[in-house]
């Protein structure tokens, strides 16, 4: 149909309105619910204006169409667009689905959220989420999941985070013998602190570090040379570390 003067078509001013059925009319007539105007997808739109009905809609039955966690033409997310147009509703509605708030919430944030209660929501399910990435990464670090602890590390999972023992997700690949990911993590901008926190920071009576805890002997050394090994052994850590990774990464490609 026609856009109005500001640009919008019949469906998208229909959801503006929250008018779930107008919107479903439209869709039944063939409007395509996937297109973009100005910028924004449906989903974006109905969560800058606060249509809760329209986002609800969108969530429960066309989910395949307008993926919660997608990103419009400037690259936000339905819940950053809710969070800096402080609609509190849509925002609750988008957590409630369970969408990723990492993905750009703190971006959110940083950028301004002038309304108090949209950001200590959103400020509150940082938390949380980062909390539970975080714990789901030590358990990965336990099993010797490391697709599981990539995907997790992705997601801006915390390494450094530690459990009631004061382990982190190094002392526990260490604990396990799971080379892999304690090369993983040695490589990644984090090593050094997580090969240097120890176990009492957590207010634990030990003072493990993850090389004392060591299962195997060369883990162990591979600890050791990357904490105390000065500036090169660490260089040639990470490169051996990465070198093997890539390689352990196309064969399990290879195998798929």
């Amino acid at each position: 149909g026609a856009l109005s003067q500001h640009g919008w078509s019949p469906l998208f001013l229909a959801a503006g309105a929250d008018n779930l059925h107008m919107v479903r009319a439209f869709v039944s007539l063939g409007t395509p619910i996937a297109e973009m105007l100005r910028g924004r997808t449906l989903l974006h739109h109905a969560a800058a204006c606060d249509a809760t009905d329209v986002l609800r809609w969108i969530a429960t039955e066309r989910g395949a169409d307008l993926p919660l966690d997608a990103a419009d033409a400037k690259g936000r997310t339905p819940l950053f667009v809710a969070a800096r147009a402080c609609k509190l509703r849509a925002l609750q509605l988008l957590l409630d689905f369970g969408v990723n708030v990492l993905l750009d919430g703190e971006r959110a944030l940083e950028l301004g959220v002038s309304d108090e209660d949209c950001k200590m929501m959103l400020g509150a399910a940082i938390r949380h989420a980062r909390l539970a990435f975080s714990r789901a990464l030590l358990a990965a670090s336990v099993e010797g999941n490391l697709p599981q602890v990539r995907a997790l590390h992705a997601q801006n999972a915390d390494l450094l985070h530690y459990d009631e023992r004061g382990f982190n997700s190094l002392h526990h690949a260490a604990v396990g013998a799971h080379e892999d990911i304690v090369l993983y993590l040695l490589q990644t901008p984090q090593g050094a602190a997580l090969c240097n926190q120890s176990t009492a920071e957590s207010g634990a009576l030990s003072a493990w570090l993850p090389a004392q805890v060591a299962a195997s002997e060369r883990i162990r050394q591979q600890l050791l040379d990357f904490a105390q090994g000065g500036d090169e052994a660490r260089r040639r850590l990470i490169q051996f570390a990465r070198k093997k990774l890539r390689i352990q990464q196309r064969g399990g490609l290879e195998a798929q």
